[in-house]
């Protein structure tokens, strides 16, 4: 009797066991109380499989996270890049309006636009006087100047925009025909030093200039004795060859003042204004400019 109770104690213990497992199995749950009585009767300790969660799920949440990061990074980077490039901009400008606030009143920036957006003197106090109001209080000695050049370009075949073009950046260069010299002892930044100042109807400059021209104008002395441009047939010569070797081969449109003045007088780009005034002038004047 005993023994068959005991055997009946057992098997309701196994039941137990079997309906616990079961259950862990197909409902995800276990009865910790009754799972202990089980293991008690039984003798042994039950090891139970925990369920493990889906990785897949967390994969592709770790992977949408790494993604977003990336792209976080990566806007962070550009707008990064981005701020620095606006800095190198600022930086730039302040450096261009430090460099014309230090030259003198005549240095203009070079905007890229047509003429009428170049900007006026930094510290201009008045307007320049036009060249219509120029040409009436001109001595004899710069009407003479003046006429010598123009007929010697019209012979050699300058005309319309070209010869009112020609003619404008010679009366600027020249102080409206005042000089043929530069004013002042030159420039150490000159090629070959102060001595190749500026001479002539368009201020020949630099020692390479002057030997070129030399070398093409068959004035072999030229390069050693620079102050042979100072005469007024030299003068005008050397004016022809600059033109015809820098000015000519680059510029198609001789009405683009702003062009021809950056080639004839450098990056400073002295007078652009008073340049275009007084090419205007010189091409509403023609052939008659000088007619009584």
């Amino acid at each position: 009797m005993a023994k068959n109770f005991l055997k009946a104690g057992i098997l309701k213990a196994r039941a137990m066991y079997d309906e616990e497992t079961r259950g862990f199995y197909e409902g995800g749950y276990v009865d910790d109380s009754k799972t202990k009585v089980a293991e008690r009767l039984l003798g042994k300790r039950t090891k139970l499989r925990i369920q493990t969660p889906d990785t897949s799920i967390l994969e592709n949440q770790r992977n949408s996270s790494l993604v977003r990061r990336r792209q976080e990074i990566t806007e962070e980077s550009s707008s990064n890049l981005d701020n620095t490039y606006n800095e190198i901009r600022r930086q730039n400008q302040l450096l261009r309006d430090e460099m014309e606030a230090m030259s003198d009143q005549d240095f203009y920036s070079d905007t890229g636009d047509d003429l009428g957006n170049i900007r006026p003197p930094v510290s201009r106090k008045s307007e320049f006087p036009t060249f219509d109001k120029v040409v009436p209080t001109f001595s004899a000695k710069q009407n003479e100047l003046q006429s010598y050049i123009f007929e010697k370009a019209k012979d050699r075949g300058y005309k319309g925009e070209e010869l009112a073009q020609f003619m404008a950046q010679s009366a600027i260069e020249t102080n409206y025909f005042r000089t043929l010299e530069e004013y002042g002892g030159g420039k150490d930044k000159y090629g070959g030093g102060k001595r190749y100042k500026g001479r002539g109807f368009l201020q020949l400059t630099h020692d390479y200039n002057y030997k070129a021209a030399g070398k093409a104008l068959n004035y072999a002395a030229l390069a050693d004795d620079p102050d042979l441009v100072l005469d007024r047939e030299i003068a005008a010569d050397t004016a022809f060859w600059f033109w015809e070797t820098n000015v000519r081969p680059e510029v198609t449109d001789f009405s683009n003042t702003k062009k021809v003045t950056r080639i004839v007088n450098g990056p400073g780009m002295l007078k652009t204004p008073e340049r275009n005034d007084a090419f205007n002038f010189m091409k509403l004047s023609g052939t008659t400019l000088y007619e009584e």
